[in-house]
């Protein structure tokens, strides 16, 4: 028979260690939800980061190199770099079709590959068209002009057509002012002539649509992101909508642009062009955006008016369903990736999320900015996400790629490594398949 004691002492043993298991920080909680499968370190830098429809290739821009690079990770354990194309401007965004057929980056050709960089602010940008047709020999043919300074691409497609938004950032662009000696003489008198001009355009949002296989067929629109519009939407500085990034629905039907310096977000038709909900997001100032697996909720990621890490949910009406109010900080000074700050003054940015479905979770993946960690979240109910893990990086994260129909994600890192990780619950044989 068993001793009374020892079962008494035993009880207590687990109800003592199911209390510190629930008090440990989630990266030691839920360490398992992701582990690392693969790694490899690429020449030059790992940026953004896309995958093909079928989970086998992963592309990555390399400021470093002005290039994209194509891996081939069919096999995630032993993931091989097979390709790379150069480009004329700095690679700022990336896209892949959804056939696999196709990228499209954005380039900045204010920016030369120098050391430091040169600026060119009368240059605009372009959208580069890549054929993945033979992907270790990735073919760049042809570059459409857009904006000013486009920092990121997605790709819908409509018929034989792609679709291309691109948010255009056009940043300012201070040039200096050629005066003759009598202008500087009034200028020193008067104090009132600048000596530099801003002589950039107002961002907005550009949708290119074009046939990949017929060179000098495409049209370029724009959104409405007029002063006018801005200003009834409340926004803070509507003379200049200046979107940071593009997030597209997962059925391709809508599109939302993050208004970063505006603290506001744009939810659209990429299509037709027509705006669907401009709203305000107060004290949150969105980096980066996506949607929920099922299209209804959209998450945002960026930065406090405090400079913390700010998360936030919305409807597609523009209402607020969560916000973090510093959860993932605490949680980060308690798995020591950050300092406790008692002033909670230190600026904490998110610059990306991801959102794709595993199984049956919809997991939200967070890059901070700056610090040397990812966050990851189960937001199923989006209503009340929760924090299940946080894994660290040698170096601040870059880029991330969820391949959910493989149970991978990849992350990119300032270091130039890329990582896959795998969740506990997906077979061998679906994380190898070809």
């Amino acid at each position: 028979m068993r001793n009374p004691l020892i079962a008494f002492l035993l009880a207590a043993v687990i109800v003592v260690a199911g209390y510190w298991a629930l008090k440990r920080a989630p990266a030691e909680m839920d360490a398992q939800e992701f582990s690392a499968v693969g790694e490899l370190t690429t020449d030059g830098s790992a940026d953004v980061l896309r995958v093909t429809n079928d989970g086998n290739l992963l592309l990555h821009t390399n400021i470093e190199r002005q290039a994209i690079d194509v891996i081939d990770i069919a096999y995630p354990e032993q993931p091989e770099h097979i390709g790379r194309t150069a480009l004329p401007g700095m690679p700022t965004g990336l896209a892949i079709s959804r056939d696999g057929l196709w990228a499209l980056v954005t380039l900045d050709f204010s920016l030369t590959g120098s050391e430091p960089a040169t600026a060119h602010p009368r240059v605009p940008g372009g959208l580069a068209i890549i054929s993945l047709a033979k992907p270790a020999t990735p073919e760049l043919t042809e570059i459409i002009g857009v904006g000013h300074q486009p920092s990121s691409v997605v790709a819908a497609s409509s018929g034989a057509d792609l679709v291309a938004v691109i948010a255009i950032e056009n940043r300012p662009q201070m040039v200096p002012v050629e005066r003759t000696a009598d202008d500087a003489g009034v200028a020193a008198d008067t104090n009132d002539a600048p000596e530099f001009l801003d002589i950039s355009l107002p961002g907005n949002v550009q949708v290119v649509t074009f046939n990949p296989t017929r060179q000098n067929n495409y049209r370029v629109g724009s959104v409405d992101l007029s002063p006018a519009r801005l200003t009834e939407a409340n926004l803070q500085k509507p003379d200049d909508a200046q979107p940071a990034f593009v997030a597209l629905s997962p059925d391709q039907s809508l599109a939302a642009a993050a208004l970063s310096e505006n603290s506001g977000i744009e939810i659209f038709d990429p299509y037709w062009l027509e705006t669907r909900r401009l709203f305000s997001t107060g004290e949150h100032k969105p980096l980066a955006a996506t949607f929920t697996s099922d299209g209804k909720v959209l998450f945002s990621a960026g930065i406090s008016s405090t400079y913390q890490y700010s998360i936030a949910a919305w409807t597609l009406e523009g209402e607020p369903v969560w916000h973090d109010t510093g959860g993932l900080r605490q949680a980060a000074i308690e798995s020591g990736f950050i300092i406790a700050d008692p002033a909670g003054s230190e600026p904490l940015a998110i610059s990306g999320i991801a959102i794709e479905k595993f199984g049956a979770t919809d997991f939200a993946f967070v890059l901070p900015e700056d610090d040397a960690f990812i966050a990851i979240y189960d937001v199923s109910v989006p209503l009340a996400p929760k924090l299940v893990q946080l894994i660290g990086t040698l170096e601040s994260p870059t880029g991330i790629v969820p391949v959910g129909r493989r149970g991978l994600f990849a992350i990119a890192d300032n270091a130039g490594d890329i990582r896959l990780y795998r969740h506990a619950g997906a077979p061998v044989e679906l994380i190898n398949s070809n």
